[in-house]
């Protein structure tokens, strides 16, 4: 019996002396922050910028595509920092996030003048995959990232939160191909660099509860 109660006692001495960590999340947001700008600043100054990047930004169609892709960058980034603690989806402005991502998509086809034909060349061009590989390789760092802040904390909106590692991810990928890459027309950009966005979010949304399960 007194083999017992020294056991208990120990248990309780071990457990008195464990701090838990705190999960703050305005430095993790700011980590985010400086991370997405060392990391996509490292690449861009790495590679390079597209041999027609001044032509390109004074285009309204591009410069949008492009400002729409930051935001999602960091703003996503952000939030799912944010949702590494429980949180309500309902009350965070994040639930607007996936209908920039709409957003985007329209920008993409209906400012580049996409039309059904091109649609169907580039579709039928698997070559172009190469362009989605980058948008992948550009996403994958961002993701561990994402994922290793989000791990350190106590998610309970695993599949949301998912899905916002997965859209800044992305959306990084999307953005380095857009600024060092350089696509032939915005049909294949809506086909072989938007496309990636939008299946690796839902790809966080499915998988989200297993990746951040704790």
């Amino acid at each position: 019996m007194n083999e017992g109660n020294d056991f208990i006692n120990s248990l309780v001495e071990d457990a008195a002396d464990t701090k838990p960590t705190g999960f703050n999340i305005a430095s993790r947001s700011r980590l985010v922050i400086l991370f997405l700008t060392v990391y996509l600043s490292l690449i861009i100054a790495t590679i390079g910028l597209r041999s027609d990047w001044h032509y390109q930004v004074s285009q309204l169609s591009y410069s949008i595509e492009i400002a729409l892709s930051i935001i999602l960058i960091f703003f996503a980034g952000i939030a799912s920092v944010r949702f590494s603690v429980p949180r309500a989806i309902g009350r965070s402005p994040a639930v607007f996030l996936p209908f920039l991502v709409v957003v985007l998509g329209i920008v993409i086809w209906q400012l580049g003048g996409v039309s059904l034909d091109a649609l169907i060349v580039s579709l039928t061009t698997p070559s172009l995959s190469y362009i989605s590989f980058g948008v992948i390789a550009g996403a994958i760092p961002t993701a561990s990232f994402l994922m290793w802040q989000m791990s350190q904390g106590s998610p309970t909106q695993l599949r949301f939160a998912g899905s916002l590692a997965l859209l800044s991810a992305s959306s990084c990928g999307h953005f380095l191909m857009r600024t060092v890459g350089q696509a032939e027309n915005f049909a294949d950009v809506l086909v072989w660099c938007y496309s990636p966005i939008v299946m690796l979010t839902i790809l966080g949304l499915i998988f989200g509860q297993k990746l951040l399960k704790w």
